[in-house]
């Protein structure tokens, strides 16, 4: 049995985002490559169906050797499964825009993985809603040394607590 096909789960999710792909993303996926712009629309369409800028954050599963041949939602393999199916669907309708539908995910990581309760739920309040321009809100990650680039294992950069403020 090929999970990814075979299960109604699977198949569900392929066709609701292939869908999505097709109609939403294709035929303004060369306009917005030329104008090198955000399609804030289609950003807002996505995040009705759920393709929300915290979704890492709300998700976050941890992958483990559990059998899912039965391809239970619940299960963390079939969660990451369902991300690989979603994700090549929408990349099929354009890549760079479907990366920009996940736009928050690299912020989001070290929220979703080390953030106490706290401070995910500050994340998804400070992406909430839309910006000044009717916009939905992503996050953004920035990191870089003059010797390292944006090789996070190269960074040396420490930040130290001095009262009320950060020593960096």
């Amino acid at each position: 049995m090929d999970l990814f096909h075979d299960s109604p789960m699977f198949s569900g999710v392929r066709q609701m985002l292939g869908g999505f792909a097709s109609k939403l993303i294709r035929p303004i996926a060369i306009k917005h490559d030329q104008e090198e712009s955000m399609p804030w629309d289609l950003m807002k369409a996505a995040a009705g169906m759920g393709l929300t800028q915290t979704s890492i954050v709300d998700g976050r599963k941890q992958i483990t050797g559990v059998d899912d041949s039965a391809g239970d939602p619940k299960k963390p393999q079939s969660m990451a499964r369902l991300a690989v199916i979603g994700s090549e669907e929408l990349a099929w309708g354009c890549a760079g825009i479907c990366l920009a539908i996940g736009g928050s995910g690299l912020a989001a990581s070290p929220v979703a993985r080390m953030g106490t309760e706290e401070q995910k739920a500050e994340f998804r309040k400070l992406l909430a809603g839309s910006d000044e321009k009717g916009h939905i809100k992503v996050a953004a990650m920035a990191l870089s040394e003059p010797g390292t680039g944006s090789d996070i294992s190269g960074l040396a950069t420490t930040a130290t607590q001095d009262g009320d403020y950060w020593v960096i």
